[in-house]
């Protein structure tokens, strides 16, 4: 076998092995847009819940009422969305200090020795 023909046998089997990968990865992509295009569809329905809750509420249904005939479907009754009580900024850790270094110039077999003190 000349290294023409053993080269192309190596690239072959590669390529078929990348293209297995290729149908892995694009089995899953598929199933990753199928995903989102299900989350779209749920939260365009949990708001069109939400405002009917809110007209049956207008109509003088009660709360209370509408949990106590609702609650078998495990929908929960919806609610406002919350302001955080947060800035959005998040607290950073404290910087811990830099060792305090003094150098000694103390000259011993022509080395310099340097002393580290913690502050």
């Amino acid at each position: 076998m000349s290294a023409d023909e053993t080269a192309t046998t190596y690239e072959s089997q590669l390529r078929d092995l990348l293209a297995q990968r290729m149908d892995a990865g694009r089995a899953l992509a598929e199933r990753a847009e199928q995903v989102a295009a299900a989350r779209a569809q749920l939260d365009a329905a949990e708001r069109a819940y939400a405002a009917t809750f809110s007209e049956a509420l207008a109509a003088g249904w009660t709360e209370a009422e509408l949990r106590k005939v609702f609650k078998s479907l495990g929908v929960a009754v919806p609610t406002r969305p919350r302001r955080s009580k947060s800035t959005g900024v998040k607290a950073q850790p404290p910087v811990p200090k830099p060792p305090v270094v003094s150098a000694l110039a103390r000259m011993h077999d022509d080395t310099e020795v340097i002393q580290v003190v913690s502050a």
